[in-house]
């Protein structure tokens, strides 16, 4: 698998693997989840049968998601400090994460 990215919420979301599936099914039909019978809140997210990467939905009280916004936090060392309060600001209002990591045909 590739690179991370990651969809912060700062307000409160109903968002569940079904209704992300929706969605992405509204911008091409092709798109679907496929659950990972271990982590209910995560699959693999394929197009027309390939798969374009791993998507988890995670909530404030997941340790996959405090150690994100841990991590994210320790990232912010090269902005100005104006822009990094911005930043952190956020973090802290965070209410729910998507986070997407790419697999080479995801990239493409």
């Amino acid at each position: 698998m590739g690179d991370f990215i990651r969809y912060i919420f700062t307000e409160p979301h109903n968002l569940t693997l079904a209704s992300l599936e929706s969605g992405m099914k509204e911008i091409d039909p092709a798109f679907s989840i496929v659950p990972d019978q271990a982590a209910t809140n995560g699959g693999d997210l394929l197009l027309a049968g390939e798969l374009f990467g791993e998507v988890e939905i995670n909530q404030p009280t997941d340790q996959v998601f405090i150690e994100d916004l841990e991590d994210l936090r320790d990232q912010l060392t090269d902005i100005p400090a104006e822009d990094k309060a911005t930043v952190v600001r956020a973090l802290k209002r965070a209410t729910g994460m998507i986070a997407f990591q790419l697999s080479e045909d995801g990239h493409d």
